[in-house]
């Protein structure tokens, strides 16, 4: 038995063939569209709840640095500890601070150094800065000179 397969086709089924080529060509497009579409809108609403969390991170720092200045330290730690936790190397390098002159926290300079290491290991130049100085009177670490001097060129090269 054979099979014998039609390779001719009638002008009719070659037109009904480009239609139905053109109308899942044009399916396909609207499917990529939508989905671009969706996707921009993703990455739209993303950006918008990024520089949301950027400003409320920046009004956080920038309410404990007045609750600072006024002398409210416990409220500056309070506002900035979550930023550090969550490695914000300013709100590290300020907790670092508290702890280091114990303001709104009992004086720790193991704990001072703990979280100048954070910012400074993330770029903080006056972190870097402080970490040397911690390193050169042997505050909450051991001295080291070498230690101290490696931190103060880290921070000179930034420009403090």
């Amino acid at each position: 038995m054979s099979l014998w397969v039609n390779v001719t086709t009638t002008e009719t089924e070659r037109r009904h063939y480009e239609r139905t080529l053109a109308s899942i060509t044009e399916q396909t497009r609207k499917i990529k569209t939508r989905e671009t579409a969706g996707l921009l809108v993703d990455l739209r609403r993303e950006a918008e709840a990024e520089k949301d969390l950027d400003q409320r991170k920046s009004l956080a720092k920038e309410d404990g640095r007045a609750a600072y200045l006024r002398g409210d330290f416990e409220a500056a730690v309070a506002l900035w500890r979550p930023l550090a936790e969550k490695g914000d190397p300013v709100a590290q390098y300020s907790i670092g601070v508290t702890y280091d002159k114990g303001q709104g926290v009992p004086q720790d300079y193991r704990q001072a150094v703990a979280w100048y290491r954070k910012a400074a290991d993330q770029g903080h130049a006056t972190a870097q800065y402080n970490l040397g100085v911690m390193y050169s009177l042997g505050q909450g670490v051991l001295q080291d000179y070498q230690q101290a001097v490696a931190w103060y060129r880290k921070a000179a090269l930034q420009g403090n």
